[in-house]
């Protein structure tokens, strides 16, 4: 009898441990439930409401590919440094003027000219449309002589073979066309000589020069382009032509050029 009494207060012993333990594994499992469906609604209170505050993958793919998109167009061929060769023509006038027996005589020649051209420089586009840029630019051409009277004397003028000059130009960049439209203004170098028996002048002297353009990508490295230059004239000062005090001017004329450049490191910013 003891002993069926022992064997039965363990039987109740062991029914309320083990009651107890699934209840506390219960609660638990429970509990923990509980806090998932608390900070879960939280959450949803905090960025589901509005979902658009959350970007998605997609979405910022799209944004880094557009930025790139961006930064690539607003690259132009422009944006370099350039070669230029090509070719136009020039036409060049020459003037001498002397007071002969009181009255004011003048003689005029122009210079009609093939140009080989050469060019090397560098330019920036910015502010999207804006442009600006440098060049060192030489005209060739074979020289001939010309002649004309001042009075009684029959002079002989030379223009120079090589024209050299430095411009700066300003212009306005189309990037849907790859096109641009521009002004240059720069400085020439330009020698014409005077010469006949009794007298021998040459002209060395800078002058201005002003010249509208436009300029054309036709593909990621080169450009054509179209310009037309007017240079002002340069006075030589005074000399003696059988005559006292003839006076020079040299020089003043038109360029036309049709030119390919080059981009060097186009592409490469």
């Amino acid at each position: 009898m003891v002993a069926l009494i022992s064997w039965d207060m363990l039987l109740d012993i062991g029914n309320i441990y083990t009651m107890r333990m699934v209840g506390s594994i219960l609660w638990c499992f429970m509990t923990k439930r509980l806090l998932y469906v608390v900070f879960g609604s939280m959450f949803f209170a905090a960025y589901g409401a509005d979902s658009s505050t959350v970007p998605t993958d997609k979405e910022i793919t799209k944004e880094v590919d557009a930025s790139q998109v961006g930064e690539e167009a607003f690259c132009t061929i422009f944006d370099s440094l350039y070669l230029v060769l090509g070719m136009g023509g020039s036409s060049y006038e020459n003037k001498l003027s002397a007071l002969i027996d009181g009255r004011q005589e003048s003689s005029e020649n122009n210079v009609n000219r093939l140009l080989g051209v050469f060019a090397f420089g560098v330019g920036k586009a910015f502010s999207e449309n804006f442009y600006i840029g440098a060049e060192m630019l030489c005209d060739f051409s074979k020289t001939k002589s010309r002649h004309m009277k001042l009075g009684n004397s029959d002079v002989e003028t030379k223009v120079s073979p090589v024209i050299p000059s430095l411009g700066v130009r300003f212009g306005y960049l189309n990037r849907d066309w790859e096109m641009l439209f521009y002004t240059k203004i720069a400085a020439s170098r330009a020698s014409t000589s005077f010469k006949n028996n009794d007298y021998d002048r040459k002209i060395v002297k800078i002058a201005p020069a002003v010249a509208i353009g436009v300029e054309k990508a036709f593909s990621k490295k080169f450009s054509a382009r179209l310009e037309c230059e007017y240079r002002f004239s340069s006075n030589g000062g005074t000399g003696s032509i059988q005559i006292p005090k003839a006076k020079a001017k040299s020089a003043r004329g038109i360029n036309v050029r049709a030119l390919i450049a080059y981009h060097v490191n186009a592409g490469l910013q």
